[in-house]
């Protein structure tokens, strides 16, 4: 007579540390988070490429908008455009500047933790002389 084995797997529930990483972000305007920024770029330059297409296509003001989320220890976790516009080396660009940015963490209560935000940047182009 053959037997089986039945093998049970108790999972334990472990409790997070405030601020953990598996917390739901808190929004926050960017305001909030500026004057945290330790690192990057907080205006990046459009390229001359770009500035160039913008103009030819009869844009003077681009206007972007991104979607960024912080981790507990200030690194962006989520970068993501909410508002490009049609010159897409431009997008790559300023995506590219926002995920080298670094900030102290945002404390909320006494603990660090996880936030998200938009950032707007606007763009005033002059066709050359």
């Amino acid at each position: 007579m053959k037997t089986r084995a039945l093998v049970f797997v108790a999972a334990m529930a472990v409790a997070l540390p405030a601020g953990a990483q598996r917390a739901r972000p808190v929004a926050v305007p960017i305001t909030a988070l500026e004057k945290d920024l330790v690192a990057g770029d907080r205006e990046p330059a459009l390229p001359e490429a770009a500035k160039r297409a913008f103009l030819d296509a009869g844009i003077d003001r681009p206007t972007f908008i991104v979607k960024l989320c912080v981790d507990v220890k200030g690194a962006p976790t989520k970068v993501e455009m909410a508002k490009s516009e049609a010159v897409a080396e431009a997008n790559d660009v300023i995506l590219a500047k926002v995920r080298e940015w670094r900030f102290r963490p945002y404390v909320k209560d006494g603990a660090a933790v996880a936030v998200c935000t938009a950032v707007m940047f606007r763009y005033v182009l002059k066709a050359p002389s």
